[in-house]
Formats: structure tokens, C-alpha cells, sequence
């Protein structure tokens, strides 16, 4: 999704991800390649170089951080994008 609002000519995105990219979740995402994996690149960092190369103007924030909820919450991932799609938001609406 970064990409994305990065190619749509969003200011700013605030990334939050504690991850590294890794060969078996390369399929998941079509936002990293095989470098990024053999590199064992915080997925930030990669998603920060792809979105230069997209949009040179675009401020990213990474966080190297969790994204928690609470235990037994439903959806718990699609809880996790959807704050970081608010977090984003917000911060465009602030500047």
C-alpha cells in the first residue's frame, strides 16, 4: 500500500514494521526482491528504497516496530493495516 499512496504523490508515510524480508515471505508482497531477502533487509528499509525510486519526494518514517492488539482480537492483521492506513493519514492531514 506505501507504494502505492508513494506513486499517488502522498508527502509523507510512516512505516512501521519490526520484520526482515526473508526468502519464504517473498511470495506475500510483490514490494521486496531476492537482494533485499539475501540481505536480510529490514522490510522498512527496502520498502524506504523502493519508494525513492518511485517517488523521489516522498518522506518516509521507518519504525522498527510491533504493531500489537489485544489477544484474541479477530483480524488481528487487518486490525495492524488499518492503523498503520490511519497513522498514515493522519500525518498527511497534519501537514
Amino acid at each position: 500500500m506505501a507504494t502505492q499512496l508513494g506513486a499517488l504523490g502522498v508527502g509523507e508515510i510512516i512505516g512501521i514494521d519490526a520484520q526482515r524480508v526473508a526468502s519464504d515471505n517473498l511470495v506475500a508482497t510483490h514490494e521486496f526482491g531476492c537482494a533485499d531477502a539475501l540481505l536480510l533487509r529490514r522490510k522498512t528499509a527496502a520498502l524506504k528504497s523502493k519508494l525513492w525510486w518511485i517517488n523521489g519526494t516522498v518522506r518516509f518514517t521507518a519504525v522498527n516496530a510491533l504493531v500489537l492488539s489485544p489477544p484474541n482480537f479477530p483480524h488481528s492483521e487487518e486490525t495492524a493495516q488499518v492503523l498503520r492506513w490511519f497513522l498514515v493519514l493522519f500525518q498527511q492531514l497534519r501537514s
